[in-house]
């Protein structure tokens, strides 16, 4: 599937923006073909991928952050003054996205579609690299086989496949935004560990599929949190909250510091503040 690898290509690398969506076009029209004329093998779903797997707490001293039901516009905005992270259950429920997404859903009809995807548990690890791989063999070699993490990370795959935006209709609580709305996916298995770090932006992560937890630490623990020196991983920490040895290595963090624990659920949504 040349033309579509090359599509792909044109649209990860910078196409012109003249030509970038007649790419994106195009490209699902050549994946539309494709599915009507090849036969690929199914994906087999050995595990129950909607079991939540608990994993270790580190020995900080974790708040946990607030959740709310039904949480009307008003009462969003109120809260949004209040500089705390929340979490708004149920909130995309119906989201065509939540009744659809899961690896099959992915494999098969986007399952020829070129991505970049990093390999590694987290970016800060010396193992870390990223590669470009079609969204079939990602989810085989790498969301159903666990063992072998890679991760489809902080990518606009709404931009790159413009029909997967049908399935996530805007967010009401977004009307109150000042700014353009950046969207981005996380694709990835059980073990994906994003290291502590800090984004400059108004965040609202949506869970579609799977659970995920976050330890959210205030800025005026940034000192404990040791950033990296230099300009690349200014924004992120040199800990690593899930090291045996966090008591020894940080005391000051594990004595001293207090944080938030927020974990979500299917059709959460959770609030973070810049």
């Amino acid at each position: 599937f040349l033309s579509l690898r090359t599509c792909d290509m044109g649209i990860i690398f910078g196409a012109p923006v003249q030509n970038c969506f007649f790419l994106m076009e195009f490209a699902e029209n050549i994946q539309a073909i494709i599915l009507q004329n090849i036969e690929h093998a199914e994906v087999t779903i050995n595990k129950d991928n909607g079991i939540q797997v608990e994993k270790p707490l580190p020995p900080v001293k974790l708040a946990t952050v607030q959740k709310y039901l039904d949480l009307s516009l008003e009462n969003f905005i109120i809260l949004l003054t209040q500089d705390q992270p929340f979490i708004i259950k149920g909130a995309i429920d119906q989201w065509p996205a939540s009744q659809k997404w899961n690896p099959h859903y992915f494999s098969h009809l986007h399952g020829d579609r070129y991505v970049p995807v990093e390999i590694g548990s987290s970016y800060t690890s010396e193992s870390w690299t990223q590669t470009l791989m079609t969204i079939r063999d990602f989810i085989k070699d790498h969301v159903l086989d666990d063992t072998n993490i890679g991760y489809l990370a902080q990518y606009d795959l709404l931009h790159h496949i413009p029909s997967l935006a049908r399935d996530i209709p805007q967010l009401d609580y977004l009307s109150v935004a000042t700014s353009n709305v950046i969207t981005n996916l996380w694709l990835g298995p059980e073990g994906t560990v994003s290291p502590l770090h800090h984004d400059p932006y108004h965040n609202l992560f949506c869970q579609i599929h799977g659970y995920k937890r976050f330890i959210l630490f205030p800025p005026s623990s940034s000192k404990l949190l040791r950033p990296h020196a230099g300009h690349l991983l200014s924004n992120t920490s040199q800990i690593d909250l899930e090291d045996d040895l966090l008591e020894t290595r940080y005391p000051d963090l594990t004595e001293h510091g207090s944080g938030m624990l927020a974990e979500l659920e299917p059709g959460s949504v959770l609030y973070l503040p810049p």
